[in-house]
């Protein structure tokens, strides 16, 4: 019989707990238990003291339940093993030097694309559910559908609470699928960025000891590519698929002195799976740290002051340098701006959701366009409010290849998340069994009272820990509804 799993989060004053796993435990298993312990009825057990300080994060006594650290040092070993039998620590990848990969895929491919995660456990259990439901994936976290991939594009901890188990799925993923699941380095891995968005001070305050964990992470980051090209074949049509964006070196007066684009073309037309033979001068932060907007010098690219590292490329200069390496499209993650997915607006060089009014592409009722359509770049974003404190819808990228590029099709997958204030905020995250369908019912203004307001179309038969969490949502629903209604009397 089909399980719907039905998962509100609330963001309120309180927060997350961890959940004590093993490697043997499922896709099912791992979501019940982390729903049984992470919240306390439907508070969390974590919360930012400064919703604009991602380091505030406070964390209750009673989180007693944790991954613990061998089971995760041993996935980190597992990875590390094998990353090195592939020769991918070759080159000395730190932050500024790091390598390209190129990943040869099948014209009949399908490629789910996940933006940044940022420590929302919640928003990738709902993915990973819902490929579960569509045949890509089985519970036990293997893909079981042929030809198709998963390529995450970086940033995977930071900002959110639940970083630990980010890294635990991402991990059990990859290792079940080691050619078929692709995780892009993104300026969030890497020790600086960690200090100050939170991941670091979320390992000290969950655990004791949390250095042995670290120095797993930071080595398993120094084997991830800043780049993945897709190459198809036999069409050879290429995707370009990274965090950030293009990098250069420029001239003091801003000109561009080189733009690798000799090196990259020469890479992409011959068999090598890795490529790190060039150290750009200023480094290859433009891959994890550029971003896509107005730039009116000569050149469309200037130094991003903004970030301090990196570049701002403008709609022109990115089409014309993927022209000039036969890119069809770039596919990225970086820039959180609402929607889960962003492309250059059809009347400038701002960026604008996917079903914006100026939006390069009107979507087909099947949430479906065509890439050849969308401009040069496509923005993905997959955390949600809960991480990034703003109101972002979460969601997924299924692009669908071709022997030829008209005919390619881009499906967004995306659920509608809401923030209604600092203490008080909803958001509804639908988590579905295989083959059941669930429908939520949206309001522009939620109220305590439509949370409860969700038609599930088939018998509801939620495990003991899910039914016990649902009650608890009713009662709860139901107190604040009177307190809000005394209120509103005084």
């Amino acid at each position: 019989m089909c399980t719907i799993v039905v998962l509100y989060v609330f963001f309120v004053q309180k927060c997350v707990c961890s959940v004590k796993i093993t490697n043997v435990e499922t896709v099912r298993t791992f979501s019940e238990k982390f729903l049984e312990n992470s919240q306390v009825g439907m508070l969390h057990k974590a919360y930012r003291k400064d919703p604009n300080d991602p380091n505030s994060i406070e964390y209750r006594d009673e989180c007693e339940h944790k991954i613990e650290v061998p089971e995760f040092k041993n996935l980190c070993d597992d990875f590390i093993k094998i990353a090195k039998s592939q020769n991918l620590f070759a080159v000395d990848c730190s932050y500024e030097t790091t390598y390209l990969q190129k990943v040869f895929v099948d014209n009949s491919s399908t490629v789910c694309l996940i933006g940044d995660v940022h420590g929302d456990a919640p928003a990738l259990l709902v993915i990973l559910w819902d490929l579960i439901s569509k045949g890509y994936l089985d519970e036990n976290f293997k893909i079981i559908k042929d030809n198709f991939y998963i390529v995450f594009i970086g940033d995977y901890a930071d900002r959110g609470a639940y970083g630990v188990e980010i890294y635990y799925l991402i991990l059990r993923l990859k290792l079940a699928n080691w050619d078929k699941v692709i995780l892009i380095r993104g300026n969030h891995e890497e020790d600086r960025t960690v200090e100050m968005y939170g991941f670091c001070s979320e390992l000290k305050k969950r655990y004791n000891k949390p250095e042995e964990l670290m120095g797993a992470l930071k080595t398993i980051w120094k084997s991830l590519p800043a780049v993945v090209f897709l190459k198809c074949v036999p069409s050879n049509l290429i995707i370009w698929c990274c965090h950030g964006g293009l990098t250069f070196d420029l001239n003091e007066d801003g000109t561009i002195e080189d733009d690798h684009s000799l090196y990259i073309t020469k890479f992409l037309g011959d068999e090598r799976r890795f490529f790190s033979d060039f150290i750009p001068l200023e480094g290859c932060l433009g891959f994890l740290l550029s971003d896509f907007e107005p730039v009116a010098t000569e050149t469309g690219v200037k130094f991003n002051e903004e970030r301090g590292d990196g570049f701002v490329i403008n709609k022109a200069k990115t089409q014309e340098y993927l022209d000039k390496i036969k890119v069809k499209v770039m596919l990225r993650g970086h820039q959180h701006l609402g929607s889960c997915v962003k492309l250059f607006s059809s009347k400038s060089d701002d960026l604008v959701a996917w079903g914006d009014k100026d939006s390069p592409v009107k979507p087909d009722k099947e949430c479906m366009f065509a890439p050849k359509d969308c401009g040069p770049v496509v923005i993905f974003t997959t955390a949600s409010v809960l991480s990034l404190g703003r109101q972002t819808n979460i969601g997924y990228g299924l692009l669908s290849f071709a022997p030829e590029f008209k005919d390619w099709k881009l499906k967004v997958v995306e659920w509608v998340g809401y923030h209604t204030g600092d203490k008080i905020g909803k958001y509804m995250y639908i988590v579905s069994g295989p083959g059941d369908k669930v429908e939520p019912k949206y309001v522009d203004n939620p109220k305590v009272d439509n949370v409860i307001d969700v038609k599930i179309k088939k018998k509801d038969v939620l495990s003991p820990a899910l039914t016990l969490l649902k009650n608890k949502l009713l009662i709860l629903a139901q107190k604040l509804s009177q307190k809000a209604q005394g209120e509103g009397g005084e």
